[in-house]
């Protein structure tokens, strides 16, 4: 008889619980079911410059990804959605960070987002002296 070790891990990103059945001398297992218990990250929004003329200073959101919490902000504040997007795409001087990292170092716009992280979103920016 074969003894069989069962482990069960959490993928925060992707909302699946991977449950793994581990056997000596076997392959492992993996079956895959849709985690329902799990909820949305709740993160802080710090907008900066004319961003913040046409939305707020700071609001929490909850999303998973810089993506979605993009479309959320946009679907609250249509007139950001002018100045962040063009033709569906995030302009090139619009500079999202996630806890200090940008987004362009991490995942893009599929960056992952957990509870607690802060989002900050700069327009461009410019002067002196």
């Amino acid at each position: 008889m074969i003894a069989a070790n069962f482990a069960t891990s959490r993928l925060q990103h992707t909302g699946v619980t991977i449950i793994t059945a581990l056997q000596h001398y076997r392959n492992v297992t993996f079956i895959y079911k849709p985690d329902e218990s799990r909820m949305m990250a709740r993160v802080k929004v710090k907008l900066f410059a004319n961003f913040r003329e046409v939305a707020e200073k700071e609001v929490e959101m909850e999303a998973d990804s810089i993506d979605e919490l993009t479309s959320l902000l946009v679907e609250r504040y249509p007139k950001l959605g002018e100045l962040m997007f063009e033709d569906g795409k995030l302009r090139d001087y619009v500079h999202v960070m996630v806890n200090g990292r940008h987004i362009n170092h991490l995942h893009g716009l599929k960056t992952g987002l957990r509870d607690g992280d802060v989002v900050a979103i700069f327009p461009p920016v410019s002067g002196g002296c």
